[in-house]
């Protein structure tokens, strides 16, 4: 008996994490452990995001249970299937035929056989029949693209998808993007599979599409260890009539009766909820009804703040009060107006959202980590001073400050100044003064993003090469900054990060 064959499996693995990747690979042949490592490797993340060479070859691999037991991580953007539709409804019925003449099994054997040194541009036309398919696949490894007719067709595809999620049982990460796909049988059959095998050991779910098609997406779903829960509503354009008022209030609708209900039947695990929108519809019912979560640890939400969007602020700031114990992350990101020029009623929007919270010294307190659109200076460092202790990732958005509002800010973290390492701040002007004031007394930093209003007192190549290594080296080891700049009115950054 070999020593491969003597030693356990986790000693095996031991080995195996002190060498590097490239080793790992050498050594796939030495036993069935690091044949396992590098599949586990190669496979723990699989992205179907478009239809290229890598990803044919990477779905043939995955039709074998063995590979595909070995993914982890999932994402899928539905784009490139509907697109395939589209391609196969232009093509004529008896080129059609000729694509569904071919089974799935010749299409994998002639993918894998050995590639052929060259195509001729000639052998193009011909490679719709079957006898030429295997031919096409192997040749055009450098130049396959997705408009060409000659990829297999969406039902291929999709079947082929099927098949691979079959097997993906271990899957604990879903990304799943729905975009214009539209609703047929190898459709449906896709979503209910998807859910029926990633059941019971998925933890991270992710889901992007329009509030219409969450209805499909979620019924009859259910995954009792959930933990991490990420939902994005997708524009619509409103088709209905009454200027898209019905389409508006069937969005409301589905977002009470099936996307309510299944947040709140993950309230056991679920310590992650994140909730972004860019649809028409009212969201502030929704927030009102969202259920307790025990468990709740991080919290983040982005929409527009406006009175067609959050008719009532103070949903938004109910579940910030109802977690006060729990939530140690809380990110609220405006989204879709001009941060630097808020318009007066989103002003009054932001002020009524957070009354409640100011006016319960309990809520938002003890947290690590913090992301909110700026509210006026006053209410702000009543904030800051909640979480003085515990902060470490901070980001205001939404108001320039001006150098005394940085200095308030400042002052509040200046019984730990090496405690806070990310800050993201808004300010009306840049210069050295400001830049001299953070590095003095937030020493601790790793990264600093301004976004900046005006640059005064130095200008870009000072901050590049001489001057700003020079007046930060005082205060830190080595601070790497540049001006990124665009031409998005008002848009002028200052990042820093710290080597």
């Amino acid at each position: 008996m070999s020593l491969a064959d003597i030693l356990p499996e986790d000693i095996w693995r031991t080995i195996a994490s002190h060498l590097s990747a490239q080793k790992r690979r050498q050594m796939i042949s030495l036993n069935r452990v690091f044949f396992n490592v590098a599949l586990e490797e190669r496979y723990y993340e699989v992205q179907w995001i478009t239809l290229d060479w890598r990803t044919l070859e990477t779905l043939v691999r995955l039709q074998e249970p063995m590979v595909a037991r070995k993914v982890r991580r999932l994402h899928i953007r539905a784009w490139f299937i509907e697109h395939l539709l589209k391609r196969d409804a232009l093509l004529s019925p008896g080129t059609i035929v000729k694509y569904k003449v071919a089974t799935w099994t010749s299409f994998l054997c002639n993918f894998l056989n050995p590639p052929a040194k060259h195509i001729s541009p000639n052998l193009l036309g011909d490679a719709l029949s079957t006898q030429n398919a295997g031919r096409y696949y192997r040749s055009l490894k450098n130049t396959l693209e997705a408009q060409n007719p000659s990829i297999p067709s969406s039902h291929v595809i999709i079947r082929s998808m099927v098949n691979a999620i079959t097997g993906m049982a271990g899957v604990t990460e879903y990304h799943f993007e729905w975009r214009d796909l539209p609703l047929n049988n190898d459709t449906r059959m896709f979503l209910t599979l998807s859910v029926t095998v990633f059941r019971i050991n998925l933890h991270s779910l992710v889901l992007s599409a329009q509030i219409s098609k969450f209805e499909h997406l979620l019924k009859n779903t259910s995954f009792p260890y959930l933990e991490e829960l990420n939902l994005h509503f997708d524009y619509a354009p409103c088709i209905a009539s009454q200027d898209g008022h019905e389409s508006i209030n069937k969005e409301e609708d589905i977002l009470l009766h099936a996307v309510i209900p299944f947040i709140n039947s993950h309230k056991t695990y679920l310590h992650s909820l994140k909730i972004s929108s860019a649809a028409s519809a009212d969201l502030s019912s929704f927030f009102l009804a969202l259920g307790t979560f025990p468990s709740l640890r991080r919290y983040a939400v982005q929409l527009n703040f406006d009175q067609a969007h959050l008719s009532v602020p103070t949903s938004l700031t109910q579940t910030l009060t109802a977690h006060a114990s729990t939530l140690l992350h809380v990110q609220l990101k405006p989204y879709g107006f001009d941060v630097t020029s808020p318009p007066l009623p989103l002003q009054r929007t932001m002020s009524e959202l957070w009354k409640p919270v100011l006016n319960n010294p309990r809520s938002l307190t003890n947290l690590e980590s913090l992301t909110m659109p700026s509210c006026n200076q006053r209410d702000m460092l009543i904030l800051l001073r909640r979480n003085s202790n515990t902060l470490s990732h901070l980001c205001l958005l939404g108001r320039f400050l001006g150098y005394q509002d940085v200095v308030d800010v400042v002052d509040v973290f200046s019984h730990r100044p090496y405690a806070l390492k990310h800050l993201h701040v808004e300010i009306d002007v840049l210069g050295k003064q400001v830049i001299g004031l953070l590095a003095r007394r937030l020493p601790g930093l790793k990264t600093l993003i301004l976004v900046f209003n005006r640059l005064m007192d130095v200008d870009s190549s000072d901050l590049v090469c001489s001057s700003a290594p020079e007046l930060l080296k005082k205060y830190v080891h080595f601070w790497l900054p540049y001006i990124v700049r665009s031409s998005v009115r008002y848009e002028r950054r200052l990042q820093v990060c710290i080597l």
